[in-house]
């Protein structure tokens, strides 16, 4: 997965044209849940792997400079059961009745939150974070 995290970011470094594909992708969760995922698992491995938790920042970090593409997120609603990957029992399905669920924006939120805290107690440096909360903020 790092190779395939690594070429998406050179793909969205190097060409406007890719870049602009992927902001305007019919269904941003495509590829945004696995990469989500595999931040949510490199964020509890991060002292062993640390060069693929920064790597998938900054793509997120990249993706979210277009504000079309971040307010998008907020209305893609995720079907029950679709993040079973994380540790959450309200993320996983349990979502109360009556509720519009979750939205992929707000997923979004959660696992760049827990990536920050992870950090912050580690106390393994700055730049992480930043790169974190500078996604949050687009």
């Amino acid at each position: 997965p790092e190779e395939a995290v690594l070429l998406l970011y050179t793909l969205l470094q190097s060409n406007a044209v890719f870049k602009e594909q992927v902001a305007r992708m019919c269904d941003p969760s495509v590829l945004l849940l696995p990469l989500l995922r595999a931040l949510h698992t490199a964020t509890a491995a991060a002292a062993q792997c640390p060069r693929m938790w920064y790597l998938l920042q900054i793509v997120l970090l990249i993706m979210s400079e277009d504000a079309i593409w971040a307010a998008s997120l907020h209305t893609c609603q995720l079907p029950q059961g679709s993040v079973a990957w994380h540790k959450d029992a309200r993320l996983m399905g349990s979502v109360v009745k009556g509720s519009p669920g979750l939205s992929l924006g707000s997923l979004l939120f959660i696992v760049a939150l827990q990536a920050v805290s992870s950090f912050w107690r580690t106390g393994s440096g700055l730049l992480a974070p930043t790169n974190a909360l500078a996604m949050l903020a687009n």
